[in-house]
This record gives structure tokens, C-alpha cells and sequence, in this order.
């Protein structure tokens, strides 16, 4: 596929879920250097954390890419993602002990890439299948 056919909508998503992936590479790598710096009461669950993250910013970077290349599978991953970053984000939303501004904060990316990945011209470029080979 070329940058000619790519929509701008495509382009938009995946450079918002990139910027995830870097902010998950970033978290991770911050508690990295807690652990190592500060120390841990229990460095099982961090070091869960840190691999956590960094799971997911390879995750997310390696499905921006297949996106960019027009892959349907890499759509409902991302879109996987943006819906469970949404459930969480949403538990900030508690009257007593929740932060409005963290939630509006964590949503507004995950809402954006959805409706950039369901406009006509991603869905069509991602569920068009390819031709099959002749036999």
C-alpha cells in the first residue's frame, strides 16, 4: 500500500497508538528505575508491572505497524486495547475516591482512535480481502 492510498484517518490512529506505546515504554521503564533506585516492598508485583507495560508497548507498536500496512487483524487488536483502556480509565469516574481529569485524560485517545479506525475508508482498507491466488 501506498502513502497515496493511505487514509489520513489510518495515519491518525496510528500515530495516537503510538503514542500509547511510548507511554507505555515510558511507565514501564520509570517503574524500572523505582525498582532498581528505590527499591519495592514486593518486587514480584512490580516487576509484573514493568512487564506488563512493556508487553503492551510492543504489542501496541507491532499493531500500529501491521495497521499501517493495512493488516485486519491489527484493527481489533488496537481496537481490543482502546476498549479496555476505556474500562479503566471509566473506574475514575467515582464520586469518592476518583479523578475526573485522569479519566477525561485516559478516554480521550482510546475514543478518538475508535472513531478514526471505524470511518469508511479504514474499514474498507481493512476488511477488503485480498484476492486469492489461481490455482
Amino acid at each position: 500500500m501506498t502513502d497515496a492510498k493511505r487514509p489520513l484517518a489510518l495515519t491518525i490512529a496510528v500515530v495516537l497508538v503510538w503514542f500509547e506505546a511510548a507511554a507505555s515504554l515510558i511507565y514501564g521503564s520509570l517503574q524500572l528505575l523505582n525498582l532498581v533506585y528505590q527499591g519495592a516492598r514486593d518486587v514480584g508485583g512490580t516487576l509484573s508491572v514493568i512487564f506488563f507495560f512493556f508487553l503492551v508497548a510492543a504489542w501496541l507498536f507491532f499493531s500500529a505497524v501491521k495497521l499501517l500496512a493495512g493488516q485486519r487483524w491489527a484493527r481489533n487488536a488496537i481496537l481490543f486495547w482502546q476498549f479496555m483502556q476505556i474500562a479503566v480509565a471509566s473506574a475514575t469516574f467515582d464520586p469518592h475516591f476518583g479523578n475526573v481529569t485522569v479519566g477525561i485524560i485516559g478516554m480521550s485517545p482510546a475514543i478518538a482512535i475508535i472513531v478514526l479506525l471505524f470511518t469508511r475508508k479504514v474499514m474498507k482498507l481493512t476488511t477488503d480481502a485480498p484476492s486469492a491466488p489461481e490455482a
